[in-house]
Order: structure tokens, then sequence, then C-alpha cells
């Protein structure tokens, strides 16, 4: 690295103009440093004046971390660097996905089965044992999604379960993200295969009402 900054006292690095003090790799001697920055060892410091150092826009510098409040949330409120969270225990997560996705496949295909048998219950209230059949059937079709459902929670943390998801909702720690982080990833090796210059962009997330069933 050309510039490597130690003891930053995040996060007020990015919401205190601290100044930058110069560190001499062969002693470890410490000296104030008021000027420009040069390349070299600085600890302490503050955001604006790094940002000043490379010339750039803060949307120019992307700013990985690992916590969500004193990497990410302080930093996306009090400057304008874009940001990515690394999530470690993403990696191990996105192999049970994986797994479990034909289990989602077969939730999906029996969620529709009985949407249509429940819309015939109703339309056959004036009979009731074509209702009773009805009902029977939905009941276990309920029993099956259960059980597809108990499995697929036991490929997660037993405790907690998905980080991102509480039950069929998006956790708190889900919507922060979305909310603060620009990108989010498993490692930084995740960057291995994508060019420095590459721009991600988020996909359309789909209204309620813009889904065509």
């Amino acid at each position: 690295f050309d510039l490597v900054v130690t003891s930053s006292e995040k996060p007020r690095f990015f919401t205190e103009l601290r100044r930058f003090l110069r560190v001499d790799p062969d002693t470890g001697l410490m000296s104030n440093w008021d000027r420009q920055l040069e390349p070299g060892i600085y600890q302490g410091g503050n955001a604006q004046q790094l940002t000043g150092y490379y010339k750039v826009n803060g949307d120019q510098i992307l700013y990985l971390g690992d916590h969500i409040f004193g990497d990410i949330l302080t930093l996306k409120k009090s400057c304008n660097w874009r940001t990515g969270l690394v999530i470690e225990e993403l990696n191990e997560e996105v192999d049970s996905l994986q797994q479990g996705r034909p289990r989602l496949n077969e939730i999906d295909e029996l969620m529709k089965k009985k949407e249509a048998l429940e819309l015939i219950f109703f339309k056959n209230d004036s009979d009731p044992e074509a209702g009773k059949k009805v009902y029977s059937e939905i009941k276990t079709i309920d029993n099956e999604i259960s059980r597809l459902i108990t499995e697929y929670q036991g490929l997660f943390n037993t405790y907690w379960g998905p980080i991102m998801r509480s039950g069929q909702e998006e956790s708190r720690l889900s919507q922060q993200i979305q909310k603060y982080a620009c990108i989010y990833m498993g490692n930084i090796g995740n960057f291995r295969d994508y060019s420095p210059r590459h721009y991600f962009r988020p996909r359309r997330r789909l209204l309620p009402h813009e889904i065509n069933d």
C-alpha cells in the first residue's frame, strides 16, 4: 500500500478532523504531520484529509469494513464514501441457500396449489361435503409445507436461522445493510474475478403492484 493508517479510532476518523501522526517504520517514533499527506504510515487522522490526498470525490472511494455500525452506518451518515460490508458468515450461508433452493421451489409450488384450493373452498361454501374434501387437501399440503420449512431451517444456524431473514421478513441487520452498504460480500476475495473499474449495480427490485403472477 502506498499509504497506511493505523489506530484511526473509528468512527471518530469519519466524524472529527483529528490530525495525522507520521510513523517512522524503522523506529516506531511518531511526529505531527500538518502538511499534505505523502506515501507512508500514519496514525489517527481524518477521512476528509485522506480524500484530499487522493484528489478524488468521496464516491470514488470504496471503504470495506466488517462492522455495520463502526464501519458502515457512521461512515455513510458522515462522509460520501461508498461502503462495502464484509460478512464472514455469509460464505457458509450461501452454501446453505444453494442446498435449500430445491425445498424453496417445492414450497412455492405447494403454495400455488394451496391458494387454488382455498379459492375453490370459499366458492363451495354451500356444499359441505365438497368443502370437507378440499379442506382435507389443504391440510395435507400444510403438513408437507411445514415439513419442508423445518428441513430448510435446519440448514442454518440453530438459534437465529438465516442471517438476513427473520422468518419470511428481512432481518434488522438486512435492512441496515441495504440502507447503508453499497455492496456486501463474504470476503474481499469475491472481487478477484472483477476488474477494478467494474461498477456494481443493484438489481431492480419489483414492488408488490409490479409483480405479474
